[in-house]
């Protein structure tokens, strides 16, 4: 429902007529049929956007599964590393009993002893700083699956926590 007045002129020299113009009340219906030109360009223009919004989302995306797969091959690569250190440590730790129980038998001397123990040291070192960096890895791959990491978005999170059990 609506009232207005409209011109009824066909030419402009009609315009400046008082009986040019209609005036209506009651329900009415416009239908743009003169801005067919500017309707397509208003729909072609649309469509580019969402085009180029699919294409921004498409290359999101790409880059969020390339993120993920290196992660993937990060903590794979790490977890080998681990592994491989696992069993350099423990054949440290048997050349370290080895020397240990020949420096009792007095075969070598207590430096073959300390060496021993210093080269398994260091490969313990090796080991606890990989077993580190697997732990840094497996974040970087919970950040690159969605997830976030950070120190205040645990005390945001309790600040929240309080504010809401404190309106209950």
């Amino acid at each position: 429902w609506g009232a207005g007045i409209q011109p009824n002129a066909v030419n402009a020299g009609d315009m400046v007529n008082p009986d040019a113009f209609v005036l209506g009340f009651g329900p009415s219906i416009t239908l743009p049929i003169l801005d067919r030109n500017r309707i397509s360009a208003n729909l072609a223009a649309l469509e580019s956007q969402q085009r180029q919004a699919l294409l921004r989302l498409e290359g999101g995306v790409l880059r969020a599964v390339a993120e993920v797969e290196t992660a993937v091959r990060r903590v794979r690569a790490i977890r080998r590393r681990v592994v491989d250190l696992e069993a350099a440590e423990a054949a440290a730790a048997d050349t370290l009993n080895l020397a240990q129980d020949r420096y009792r038998a007095g075969i070598v001397d207590f430096l073959s002893v300390t060496e021993a123990q210093l080269q398994w040291l260091q490969t313990q070192r090796q080991r606890l700083q990989a077993q580190r960096q697997g732990v840094d890895r497996l974040l970087d791959l919970f950040v690159a699956l969605g997830g976030w990491w950070g120190a205040d978005s645990a005390l945001k999170g309790d600040a929240e926590d309080a504010a809401s059990e404190s309106a209950a």
